[in-house]
């Protein structure tokens, strides 16, 4: 079982939007999905070559179909574009990849020290459009916040993650040259800049965050 509770909605997401020729490319996605997945493998925030793409047709929207990918390749290499392409559901022949989900693991680090595998730490999304490819980055755990999901403090899981995030974060916008940008907060939390946001010291009662476990 899973040592970290896991919010349903983000507690803070990043985005970049990066451009693409005006036809959408399953090889120029992965290309860009390589990339950052690759500065995540680096922080040792997310190590994965697994995905999960939603299938959707023009003037349709989403057909209500996902299909899992795991061919034992890097995401740059060309035919693992061309497993994507197989993989279109048959029933839907004009359907295209409407986002690329990231699935793997990642590390974060406990009160005492110890590294820790967690599924679906840092969750990767690429999502081709026509003339651009929007990048997404989001969290769901609170040890990236201040203040963990019950509204205490916790600065020594804090300390240990939250810097790796904004570190990687950084590096994922020198690699796409692309300025980030902070995705809508949740219940849950909200990004600022390249970390998680803190309440306002007016939103505290007695030293406490909210208690957002009613959610979880």
């Amino acid at each position: 079982m899973s040592a970290l509770l896991r919010a349903p909605s983000e507690v803070g997401s990043w985005i970049w939007y990066v451009e693409a020729p005006e036809e959408i490319s399953i090889d120029g996605s992965l290309l860009v999905l390589a990339g950052v997945a690759s500065v995540l493998e680096d922080h040792h925030l997310l190590r994965s070559d697994v995905i999960e793409v939603c299938w959707k047709e023009r003037g349709r929207g989403k057909i209500g179909i996902w299909t899992k990918l795991a061919p034992g390749i890097p995401f740059a290499d060309p035919d693992y574009a061309t497993f994507v392409r197989q993989s279109r559901p048959s029933g839907f022949p004009k359907a295209h990849a409407a986002h690329l989900d990231t699935v793997g693991t990642g590390t974060w680090i406990d009160a005492r020290g110890r590294r820790r595998q967690e599924l679906q730490l840092v969750n990767l999304t690429v999502s081709p459009e026509p003339g651009e490819i929007q990048v997404e980055i989001s969290v769901h755990h609170d040890i990236w916040a201040w203040y963990d999901f019950s509204g205490r403090p916790h600065p020594e899981i804090y300390d240990q993650n939250a810097p790796r995030l904004a570190a990687a974060l950084e590096d994922v916008e020198t690699a796409l040259q692309v300025e980030t940008e902070n995705g809508e907060g949740t219940y849950f939390g909200r990004a600022e800049g390249f970390w998680i946001k803190r309440p306002d010291s007016e939103d505290l009662v007695d030293g406490l965050a909210m208690n957002s476990t009613d959610r979880l």
